[in-house]
């Protein structure tokens, strides 16, 4: 992995670790909303999908190649390949960033801690991936929100 990748790499585990840390509750994570959470997860690894593609697309306080609507490629959890939706593509160092399945299961269910107010999380009925996750912060928290949109997705060979 490169320096700049692994760089990346680095910085989507310190965000998804600042709203993660365990507070021994579901803290903002309402209790329906776990049971969502549980229920789709397994519904997904239930699928034991190991190739797919999907559109994704975030809204935070990150680097607009990470949160760019793109279409996402993704094989045995590692993202292989990133499009913009017009065809051009970012800089492979950012596709590390880039979040898959379990990436978003992992942000939805580890939003834990002092800056996170609520979370909220919608799931596909037929695959059970996370449709939207979506980090509230408490109020006062400048540039705290975190937002994932998941469409499109298709089961690849």
């Amino acid at each position: 992995m490169t320096r700049s990748r692994r760089s990346l790499a680095l910085l989507l585990v310190a965000v998804v670790g600042a709203t993660g840390a365990a507070c021994g509750s579901d803290g903002p994570l309402a209790p329906s909303t776990r049971r969502a959470l549980d229920e789709a997860r397994a519904t997904w690894r239930s699928r034991n999908v190991r190739h797919y593609e999907f559109e994704t697309e975030g809204s935070c306080f990150c680097p607009l190649e990470v949160i760019r609507a793109a279409k996402v490629e993704v094989r045995n959890d590692t993202v292989v390949k990133v499009t913009y939706l017009d065809g051009t593509a970012p800089p492979t160092n950012m596709w590390a960033a880039r979040p898959t399945v379990e990436r978003l299961f992992e942000l939805a269910a580890g939003a834990h801690g002092e800056y996170i107010a609520r979370v909220e999380a919608t799931f596909d009925r037929t695959y059970g991936y996370p449709t939207s996750v979506a980090l509230v912060a408490k109020a006062g928290i400048a540039d705290g929100d975190q937002s994932w949109t998941a469409r499109a997705f298709r089961v690849l060979p």
